[in-house]
């Protein structure tokens, strides 16, 4: 994975710290790297995984900031959603 992190800018939120996840859609094994994936291509499985991945990635994050002892939390929904 591939960690992208971005500060708000100039003319945007100043709150809307956040990072992008680049992660491969290849199956990684022992040899390396095998078949790409394609569960992701499916217009209608694809977003669904996605938003698994997001939730997934936020609750380990959020588990690992507790543990250290840091009262943020991150949140995977897209700012529409946390606006509704």
């Amino acid at each position: 994975v591939m960690a992208a992190i971005h500060e708000p800018g100039p003319e945007g939120d100043s709150r809307n710290y956040h990072v992008h996840l680049l992660m491969t859609t290849r199956v990684v094994g022992a040899n390396g790297m095998g078949v790409k994936v394609r569960v992701l291509d499916d217009k209608v499985s694809g977003p669904m995984e996605v938003a698994k991945l997001r939730e997934w990635v936020a609750v380990a994050t959020n588990q690992h900031l507790v543990g250290a002892g840091f009262e943020d939390r991150v949140d995977h929904r897209t700012l529409g959603e946390q606006a509704g």
